[in-house]
C-alpha cells in the first residue's frame, strides 16, 4: 500500500530521474522552507506534528506537498499534521495556503488539516478571499484535507470589503484556470460580512472545476445588515463577479460537482439577500451528479427579499445536467421568497429558446420546504425524467415543481415532465406543479395524495397558460387548467410500496400503462427516457410503466424492490 501509493502519485507529477523526496522537518525544519528547496517534480513529505505558518507554492510545478497520509492512507496522519494560520500577523495576508504564482492542478496538496485562516486581501478588487486556502489567477489540486475553522470577516467599519471563500477561495478575475478540489472534508469555516458580499462559507471558485467526493458541512455565509449572503457550502461563477452584468457575454466555465455531500450549511440574513443553503451556480456548464443536499437552512430576518435553501442554478449554459442527487430535509420556511431544494434562474432576463437548455433527471426530492417549491424556475427551459418528488411543502405556489416564464410565449414547451413521481407534496396552489407561461407537458408521471388550499391539488396551470398532459394517473378533479389537452391518462391509486420514494408494488396499475413515446399538439416528437430511475432499461415486462421506475407486473404477487 505505502509503495503503491507514493510510486503512483510520484510517477503523476515528478520528472523522472531528478525528482527527489524532501523530508520535513527531518531535512528542513518548516514546510515553506522544504518548498523552497525543491524543484518541479518534488515531493515535500511533512512529518505529523502542528505547523504555524503560512506556505506558498512559488509556482513550482509540478510538486507534491503532503503528509505521510500519501505513504499509507491513513487518515490519522490528516488528523495530526496541521497547517495552523492562528499566529499569521498580517491580517491582509492570512490564509494559510497560497497559489498565487502560476501554478496548475499538478501543484497539490494532500493529507493536512487546514485551519485558523483569516484569508488574504486583493487589493485590485477590494476582496478578501480564501479564509484557509487562497488561489489567485492559477490552478490548484487540492485533496484528502480537513479544512476547517477558517473565517472571513468584513464587519468593522469602513473596510466595505467583499469576501469569498472561508475555506478555499480564488479571485474573480475571468481566467481559464482549472481547479480539483477532491475527497476533503470542508466544514465549519465562514464569511460574514456587514457591508458588502459574502459568498461561499466553505468553497467560492471562479474558475473551471472539479469539485468531487467532498463532505461540506456547516459552513456559514452571514450578513449582518443590507448586504448580500450567498451560498455558505459552495459558490461558484463562470465570470467576473466585479461586473456581473458582463457574465451573460463571457465564456461560461465547466464545473463538475459529483459525488459530494452538502449538509448542515446556513445562510443568515438580517436585511439583505440570504440564499443557497448548498451551492450556487452561474453562468456555467454544470454537472451536478450524485450529490446529497440535506438539511440546508436559509434563515431571514426580514421578509422582503428571499433566496433558496438548497442550490441555485443561474444563467446555465447548454448542456447543464443535475442527475442521480438526493435533495432532502432543506428548509427555507424563514425566509420570504425561497424555494426548498433547487433553482433555476434566467438572471439577465433574455429569451431562452432552447428547450433542452437543462436537463434534471434521476433525482429525490423528499421533505424539503420553503416559499415556494422543490424545484423553482424562473425563465429557464428545462426537462424533467425520472424524478420522485414526496412530502415537499411550499407555502405559496408549486409544492413539487414550480415554473414560471414571461414575455412572448414560446411555440415550445418550456417545461417537459415525463417518468416521474409525485406524492404528498403540499402548496397554496398546485399542489405538485404550478405553471405561468411554460405550457408544460406531462408523460407517464404519477400524481397521487397532493394537496392545495386554493386550488389545482395535482397541478394549477395559470389562466393564459396551455397543458398537455397524456399517458399519466392523475384526478381530474385536482387539475386547474382551462386549456389543457389529455389523452391515454387514468385515475386510480398507483400503489407505492413506500411514501417516501414511490416505487409502486408490482401489481400496480401504472405498470405498462405508459407510452414509449409521444408526438406533442405542435408536432414535436418526445422519446421517454430508455432507463428508470434505478438504472433498469425499459421496458421491463410489457411495455413502459407511469413514474419514475419500470418493473415487471407480478399480478397480484408481491416482490421485494430496492429502496433508496
Amino acid at each position: 500500500m505505502t509503495k503503491f501509493l507514493l510510486i503512483t502519485c510520484s510517477l503523476a507529477i515528478a520528472v523522472a530521474v531528478k525528482a527527489q523526496i524532501i523530508h520535513v522537518p527531518g531535512d528542513y525544519p518548516t514546510i515553506q522552507l522544504g518548498i523552497n528547496a525543491a524543484t518541479n517534480g518534488d515531493t515535500v513529505l511533512v512529518s505529523d506534528g502542528t505547523y504555524y505558518e503560512q506556505i506558498n507554492f512559488k509556482g513550482k510545478k509540478p510538486l507534491m506537498v503532503a503528509s505521510e497520509f500519501l505513504l499509507d492512507g491513513d487518515t490519522n496522519h490528516i488528523n495530526k499534521t496541521i497547517l495552523d494560520g492562528s499566529q499569521l500577523t498580517d491580517n491582509n495576508n492570512a490564509s494559510v495556503v497560497l497559489f498565487t504564482s502560476g501554478e496548475d492542478t499538478t501543484s497539490i496538496l494532500c493529507g493536512f488539516t487546514v485551519r485558523g485562516g483569516r484569508g488574504t486581501w486583493d487589493a485590485d478588487q477590494n476582496n478578501r478571499c480564501g479564509g484557509g486556502i487562497f488561489i489567485h489567477r492559477c490552478g490548484a489540486k487540492i485533496i484528502h484535507n480537513k479544512i476547517t475553522a477558517n473565517t472571513l470577516d468584513d464587519t468593522k467599519p469602513g473596510s466595505g470589503q467583499r469576501v469569498f471563500g472561508g475555506g478555499i477561495g480564488t479571485n474573480t478575475d475571468d481566467l481559464d484556470h482549472w481547479i480539483v478540489i477532491e475527497h476533503n472534508q470542508v466544514f465549519n469555516n465562514t464569511a460574514v460580512t456587514k457591508f458588502d458580499i459574502s459568498c461561499g462559507g466553505g468553497i467560492c471558485v471562479f474558475y473551471n472545476t472539479r469539485i468531487i467526493g467532498n463532505f461540506i458541512a456547516e459552513n456559514t455565509c452571514e450578513n449582518k445588515s443590507s448586504s448580500t449572503t450567498l451560498e455558505p457550502g459552495l459558490f461558484g461563477m463562470g465570470g467576473g463577479f466585479a461586473h456581473p452584468y458582463l457574465v451573460a457575454n463571457m465564456p461560461a466555465k465547466t464545473m463538475v460537482i459529483q459525488n459530494n455531500k452538502f449538509q448542515h450549511n446556513t445562510a443568515k440574513s438580517v436585511n439583505g439577500l440570504a440564499e443557497d443553503g448548498a451551492a450556487h451556480i452561474w453562468n456555467a456548464k454544470l454537472i451536478f451528479t450524485g450529490n446529497e443536499v440535506t438539511n440546508n437552512v436559509c434563515i431571514k430576518t426580514a421578509a422582503n427579499i428571499g433566496g433558496l435553501v438548497g442550490v441555485g442554478v443561474i444563467d446555465p449554459a447548454e448542456g447543464t445536467v443535475i442527475s442521480g442527487n438526493t435533495f432532502r430535509k432543506n428548509n427555507g420556511t424563514t425566509a420570504f421568497g425561497t424555494g426548498g431544494a433547487l433553482l433555476l434562474e434566467n438572471f439577465f432576463g433574455a429569451p431562452r429558446p432552447d428547450p433542452n437548455l437543462v436537463m434534471i433527471t434521476d433525482n429525490f426530492f423528499i421533505d424539503n420546504c420553503g416559499s415556494y417549491s422543490a424545484i423553482l424556475d424562473f425563465g429557464i427551459p428545462v426537462i424533467i425524467l425520472n424524478n420522485v418528488f414526496s412530502g415537499n411543502h411550499a407555502a405559496f405556489s408549486g409544492g413539487a415543481i414550480c415554473l414560471f416564464i414571461s414575455g412572448p410565449p414560446s411555440v415550445h414547451h418550456q417545461a417537459t415532465i415525463i417518468n416521474s413521481s409525485f406524492y404528498n407534496n403540499k402548496a397554496d396552489s398546485g399542489g405538485a406543479i404550478f405553471s405561468q407561461g411554460t405550457k408544460p407537458l406531462i408523460i407517464n408521471s404519477v400524481f397521487w395524495g397532493n394537496t392545495a388550499v386554493n386550488g389545482g391539488s395535482d397541478i394549477y396551470v395559470h389562466d393564459f397558460d396551455t397543458l398537455e398532459i397524456v399517458y399519466s394517473d392523475f384526478k381530474p378533479a385536482k387539475v386547474y387548467a382551462i386549456h389543457m389537452f389529455a389523452t391515454g391518462n387514468i385515475n386510480t391509486d398507483p400503489l407505492f410500496v413506500d411514501m417516501n420514494n414511490l416505487i409502486p408494488q408490482t401489481w400496480s396499475p401504472v405498470i405498462d400503462a405508459g407510452t414509449t413515446s409521444y408526438t406533442c399538439a405542435h408536432g414535436d416528437l418526445h422519446l421517454c427516457p430508455q432507463f428508470d430511475m434505478l438504472g433498469n432499461p425499459r421496458p421491463v415486462g410489457k411495455g413502459y410503466d407511469m413514474g419514475a421506475y419500470d418493473m415487471e407486473s407480478t399480478f397480484g404477487i408481491p416482490k421485494s424492490v430496492p429502496v433508496k
